[in-house]
Order: structure tokens, then sequence, then C-alpha cells
């Protein structure tokens, strides 16, 4: 099923997905450009990007009238135009929430411990 888009704004867009039990999943993107100081007279420009995607589930027991609970997830990312330095960061960074919700239970609201010590993926 795709995702329809139902506003934009500026610098946010959302889009939604009406599911076959009729509930509606969210996929909203914000953006916005800055110029950010750093000292001594340099700024640079980034963009701050958000990307979060929304899913409401039946959390009832089968039979009972349903209950939803709206799961997310969000990712947000500050640079500019460096695709290959979002791809690279993005793929690190997964791999580094899979290690952590593999080994560490993170899925379960616990975080690696401080003896952790985490290695870039190559």
């Amino acid at each position: 099923m795709s995702y329809q888009n139902v506003s934009v704004e500026d610098g946010r867009s959302k889009f939604v997905q009406v599911e076959p039990v009729g509930t509606l999943s969210e996929l909203i993107f914000t953006a916005k450009r800055a110029s950010v100081p750093l000292g001594s007279g340099i700024r640079v420009n980034v963009a701050n990007a958000v990307a979060t995607l929304n899913r409401k589930v039946n959390v009832a027991a089968d039979g009972d009238v349903p209950v939803y609970f709206t799961r997310g997830i969000k990712l947000s990312f500050n640079d500019l135009g460096d695709t290959a330095s979002i791809d690279e960061m993005l793929a690190d960074l997964l791999a580094f929430v899979a290690t952590a919700r593999a080994s560490y239970n993170l899925d379960n609201g616990l975080v690696p411990p401080s003896s952790v010590t985490f290695t870039e993926p190559v």
C-alpha cells in the first residue's frame, strides 16, 4: 500500500496510509536550513531534517474491543547536501542500533552498559 500526501506546509509534509482495519499509518518529514555559528566568525550551513513513521496497532486481546497504541520511529540528522556522509552515518547508526538491540535489550528499554565499546563497521 502506498502513502498519500495529505498536507504540505513550509518545512513539513505528511503522508498517510489507510490500513485494512481502518487505522492510519503516518509518514512525516520536517526540514529546515540553518546557519550555525562555530566561533571566530565561522558559520556553517546545515539542513536539520526529521523523518517520522507512526503506526497504530491493536493491543487488545483477540475478540475484545480494539485498543490502539501508536508505535513510532524517528530519525533526525543535521548535514547539508553531503549524501555520502549522510549515507555513511546512517549505515553506522543502524549497525550500532542493531547491536544494542541484539546484545543489550534496547527493545526492552535497556541501554548498553558503560563497559561496552562500539566499533565503527567496516
